[in-house]
């Protein structure tokens, strides 16, 4: 058999000529192999008729149908948990493999691998470029997808997608994939409590009392807090503590405030503020407050008048009499804290205050007192003839701010030793004061400046007056009665005094020191009856019962009590 040629109807299907050429003769009863070759211009199935031209006298052309397709490259995409990383916290990182398989059957060529969408910033794809890597057909390549946010800004899913730019081997560019990813950032959670509820209680001023903050992060990722502030001087946070301070998942941080008072005074408030990235609690403020009782200093008893007042008292100008009164006072304090007394004065140059003398003194709250001892010493007697009255005022200098730190002092001031006689009439068995005295008389005996004293006094009026808050009341007020004790050659000298009132009259004898001023009553009775006077004063007796009991005198010297 001869064969001339075979021809192709499609260019891309051809046969390669034999080495020796055409004809080609091929011997009964042996083959003759020729090579087909198919080279696709273009993409999809191509189809083409090879004639044979030969010698065969029956069949001298011999078509034979030949097709053939181009093969192409195929790209998908698979990734687990549809693309989500799931949780991960700011400032760690989470991986996820994404698949990339050439299903067709050709190479694939990867063109790019990119990061799209708003959120990209926090994905990273693996270092280098991918871009001219070949997958063979039916082969797969890993592509590690990487989650690590820098920071937390809310809880909703962070999305992007991977987009892979492929091509076939004839250089077509195939569809873009497009592999959408996501991840999210858990939030931290702050959680605080304070024992107490922030209340601190009592503290005393000078005192302070420490109260535990503690912070807990009950989110699954660290909590940051970047500040812890008081807006108030007198609750006090360490200052050793460094910014920023971070909690990990289930952390706690345990800060004491502490509750200093500057002053007593009523309940201070204040807050601690937290400023932390836990979202929608910064800034977070817990409140605190505690109380500073205040002492409450009490002046017992509250002045030193009425009944408290200083008695008549002799001035002494030139201080060489000695002549003085002296007076208590007690100061308590009532308070719940400690009270620091640092200075008790008297005003005037009448008044001074004897002791204490060293200061500060504390006084505990409850029952422990302070004993205070005033000293008058006028300086001026005022009119000889009547009473007059000097007044001053006690200062306590505390850290009471609140209670009444002063009292008011009260004294009468005489010009010398003498006497304030009242004559009163008791015939009814009740002294009532005489409007108006037929006579008095007031004489010494054994005393000489440089004669006898004899005062007389008639038609004498009844007068009285309020002195520190007490009524006195009086007939005579003598100011300038030298003392028996101390002047003069009779050391045994005295004064008498007597008063009349029709035939109603009394007599009382006295003595006096240079110091003294005495006050009595002469009660006028029939001068038939026998008065009683003690024995010890010369002042009358009360009761026929007291007249009797052995203290008392008649006028005549003792008698038989009737």
């Amino acid at each position: 058999l001869e064969v001339t040629s075979i021809g192709s109807s499609d260019a891309q299907f051809s046969v390669t000529d034999p080495s020796s050429g055409f004809p080609v003769e091929i011997s009964p009863d042996f083959c003759f192999p020729f090579q087909v070759n198919f080279e696709p211009t273009g993409s999809g199935l191509h189809s083409g008729v090879l004639t044979i031209e030969s010698n065969d006298t029956v069949n001298p052309s011999v078509d034979v149908d030949v097709s053939g397709e181009v093969g192409i490259a195929a790209i998908d995409t698979f990734i687990a948990n549809s693309g989500d990383i799931g949780e991960v916290c700011s400032g760690s990182f989470g991986d996820l493999n994404l698949t990339v398989q050439n299903s067709g059957a050709c190479d694939l060529t990867i063109d790019s691998v990119t990061l799209s969408g708003s959120d990209s910033s926090d994905f990273d794809l693996p270092d280098g470029s991918l871009a001219g890597t070949v997958i063979e057909a039916g082969n797969s390549l890993l592509v590690p997808i990487r989650f690590a946010p820098s920071n937390f800004t809310d809880p909703n899913p962070r999305t992007a997608s991977v987009d892979i730019q492929s091509s076939s081997p004839d250089g077509d560019s195939l569809p873009l994939d497009q592999t959408p990813i996501s991840g999210s950032v858990p939030p931290p959670d702050i959680n605080v409590a304070i024992a107490n509820s922030g209340n601190f209680g009592a503290v005393c001023d000078g005192g302070f009392a420490d109260l535990d903050l503690t912070l807990f992060n009950q989110g699954r990722c660290d909590l940051t807090i970047s500040n812890i502030a008081s807006d108030n001087g007198q609750f006090i946070l360490p200052t050793n503590t460094t910014y920023p301070l971070v909690l990990s998942h289930d952390a706690q941080f345990t800060l004491p405030v502490r509750f200093e008072p500057s002053a007593c005074g009523p309940i201070t408030s204040g807050s601690i503020t937290i400023t932390s990235d836990s979202p929608g609690e910064s800034p977070l403020s817990i409140g605190v407050s505690g109380e500073s009782p205040c002492p409450n200093l009490v002046i017992d008893p509250p002045a030193l008048s009425d009944v408290f007042a200083f008695p008549a008292t002799v001035a002494d100008t030139t201080g060489s009499l000695g002549c003085f009164t002296d007076r208590s006072m007690v100061l308590r304090n009532t308070g719940a804290c400690p009270l620091t007394i640092s200075g008790i004065s008297a005003t005037a140059d009448d008044f001074s205050v004897l002791a204490p003398s060293q200061f500060p003194i504390v006084l505990p709250p409850g029952e422990e007192t302070l004993d205070v001892s005033v000293r008058f010493t006028p300086q001026s007697g005022g009119d000889p003839l009547a009473p007059d009255e000097i007044t001053g005022l006690l200062t306590v200098v505390s850290d009471d701010l609140d209670a009444a730190n002063t009292a008011n002092l009260c004294g009468e001031g005489v010009v010398q030793s003498g006497a304030r006689i009242l004559v009163a009439d008791v015939s009814s068995g009740v002294p009532v004061p005489i409007d108006f005295v037929d006579s008095m008389n007031v004489s010494s005996k054994g005393k000489h400046t440089p004669g006898p004293i004899n005062l007389s006094f008639t038609d004498q009026p009844y007068s009285s007056a309020a002195i520190c808050g007490n009524t006195v009341e009086w007939h005579v007020n003598l100011e300038t009665l030298p003392a028996t004790y101390t002047e003069g050659s009779n050391s045994k000298s005295s004064y008498t005094a007597k008063a009349k009132e029709g035939n109603l009259q009394s007599e009382q004898r006295f003595i006096l020191n240079q110091c003294e001023f005495r006050q009595f009553q002469l009660q006028l009775k029939d001068s038939d009856s026998e008065v009683c006077l003690l024995k010890d004063k010369g002042e009358p007796c009360i009761s026929n019962a007291e007249c009797c009991s052995g203290k008392c005198r008649g006028p005549q010297g003792n008698k038989v009590c009737k």
